[in-house]
């Protein structure tokens, strides 16, 4: 049963499926098309996510996404053809070379996810000395773009993002806008992007405020942006962050129109400042109205008895891929950066997946929701 329900999930545009089972077997037991003996040992992957601090609930959902995946790669337990280490990054750049540089030594592992623009960065050189893919579901940042050959992601970058919450603004008739940002490459990067397009529609940005990444008291930046008079105030920050500078909009008595970054779907927010949250319009790529992305859901709902969202489809399908390398042959990790360097379309529970010459989706679209109740919903 598993192998049919794997059949459904394999479908590169490029590739014959036919096959599959036996390729997936052979795999499993050590062998691949180009005669490299393996001894039966499965590829490992490290899963270098936040499982501590502001941002484990990305980390759950992660892995809730990649333990599904496995639930159908794996089909025999006794010759697995994937491993997940799962090592604490606690959406720390410091920390997430910290944990990569274990799995290396320790654990052997030819791929590696890792979900933040800072963490990628700061892994990129290490995977591409070690001839080690970096895969990340989630990490938007544009200098991504040139982090090295070795680093791939899933989701769409930023310059999708900034130019679908400017388009957004400026159709609501807003022209001046304030920006808090944290200050590392995802809030810096997404801000000047947004205000690239956001400037060319016709708006101004009257104020850009930063705060590091950790901070939790903003009242001195809320209040230069409140002297700006903004019509609105676009959030580019981590769920940690977000939680305070909403109370803190609150008790300063600010009232003004709040955008968001796709951060602002971590759902620990709507449990901390569940009702400063609410109405928050944000940004997350899109949810494909596929067989595939339903499929995902109801499996998910079945497993986790929750709702699933395109975060833990992206891990999901970021698993996936690397299945999908083995099926081709690949064991290592320059084997599967080889794979990936084909660039053959994936059909996935978060859409269709197409890599450009630097690894980026280019098949995908961000839309933008609003927060309402304990969720959001597209707007």
């Amino acid at each position: 049963m598993r192998l049919r329900t794997l059949l459904k999930h394999f479908r590169p545009s490029c590739c014959l499926v036919l096959g599959l089972t036996a390729s997936l077997v052979a795999a499993s037991y050590g062998c691949n098309r180009g005669g490299t003996e393996t001894n039966g040992l499965p590829v490992v992957i490290a899963a270098t996510i936040p499982l501590t601090g502001d941002a484990a609930s990305y980390g759950e959902i992660q892995r809730r996404g990649i333990t599904l995946a496995l639930n159908k790669i794996n089909t025999d337990p006794a010759h697995p053809l994937l491993k997940i280490v799962y090592k604490d990054s606690q959406l720390n750049p410091k920390e997430a070379v910290n944990a990569l540089e274990q799995s290396l030594s320790l654990d052997h592992a030819q791929v590696v996810f890792s979900i933040s623009t800072g963490e990628v960065l700061a892994q990129a050189p290490i995977c591409d000395e070690r001839k080690v893919v970096l895969l990340s579901p989630l990490a938007s940042g544009d200098e991504i773009s040139k982090a090295g050959p070795y680093v791939f992601r899933v989701a769409p970058s930023d310059s999708f993002q900034g130019k679908a919450m400017a388009d957004k603004i400026l159709s609501l008739g807003l022209k001046r806008i304030g920006l808090l940002n944290v200050n590392d490459s995802f809030g810096v990067g997404l801000a000047a992007k947004f205000r690239q397009t956001f400037e060319k529609g016709g708006g101004s940005v009257v104020d850009t405020e930063s705060v590091n990444p950790g901070q939790t008291d903003m009242r001195t930046q809320l209040e230069k942006l409140r002297a700006a008079r903004p019509d609105g105030l676009f959030l580019i920050l981590h769920p940690g962050e977000a939680v305070a500078v909403l109370k803190q909009v609150k008790q300063l008595g600010i009232h003004t129109r709040l955008f968001g970054a796709d951060t602002f779907s971590n759902r620990d927010i709507y449990t901390a400042a569940k009702d400063q949250a609410q109405g928050v319009i944000f940004t997350l790529p899109a949810e494909p109205d596929s067989p595939a992305f339903k499929q995902f859901k109801a499996e998910y709902d079945a497993a986790y008895h929750g709702p699933a969202d395109i975060n833990a489809a992206d891990a999901y399908d970021a698993t996936m891929l690397v299945a999908r390398a083995i099926q081709g042959g690949a064991r290592t990790g320059d084997q599967i950066k080889q794979f990936f360097d084909q660039r053959q379309p994936y059909e996935g529970a978060s859409g269709l997946i197409q890599w450009d010459e630097n690894g980026d989706v280019i098949s995908k679209k961000y839309q933008v929701y609003v927060i309402k109740g304990d969720g959001y919903q597209p707007l």
